[in-house]
């Protein structure tokens, strides 16, 4: 597997994840299915809040990535790159089956935290390192 490819999978992977936050975010009926059959509306209220923004910080934390992604900072360094791609392929693949089939809101957290939130973190050292430490390519 040569460069051109990883970076072709990872733009597929990062649009990927845009695309599920996003219509998350639109329609957000799984939040029903992960609350006990006894609930009350202030029970809902208060999931749908904490998912709506689970999903916003990830768009944000998402938009990071692109941004890097977009300027090419992160093209020159291929472990980031598989990192990232990985950890968003995988974060697909979870979320998909989260909402499909496990209807547990609180395992969304632990998506977030290994897949969106670590991936931006690396990002964003990696942009301080080239921007503001001015560390050569």
């Amino acid at each position: 597997m040569n460069v051109s490819q990883v970076v072709t999978m990872r733009f597929i992977a990062l649009m990927a994840n845009l695309v599920l936050f996003i219509s998350f975010l639109w329609k957000r009926d799984f939040v029903k299915w992960c609350l006990p059959l006894e609930h009350n509306d202030i029970g809902y209220t208060r999931k749908d809040t904490e998912m709506i923004i689970g999903f916003s910080i990830s768009l944000i934390l998402l938009f990071i990535e692109i941004l890097g992604f977009a300027t090419g900072v992160t093209l020159f360094f291929p472990l980031q790159q598989l990192f990232s791609l990985t950890a968003h392929a995988i974060g697909c693949i979870s979320i998909i089956y989260l909402v499909t089939e496990v209807w547990s809101c609180t395992a969304f957290w632990w998506i977030f935290a290994f897949c969106n939130v670590l991936p931006a973190i690396a990002e964003s050292a990696l942009f301080f390192r080239t921007f503001i430490l001015k560390v050569p390519l």
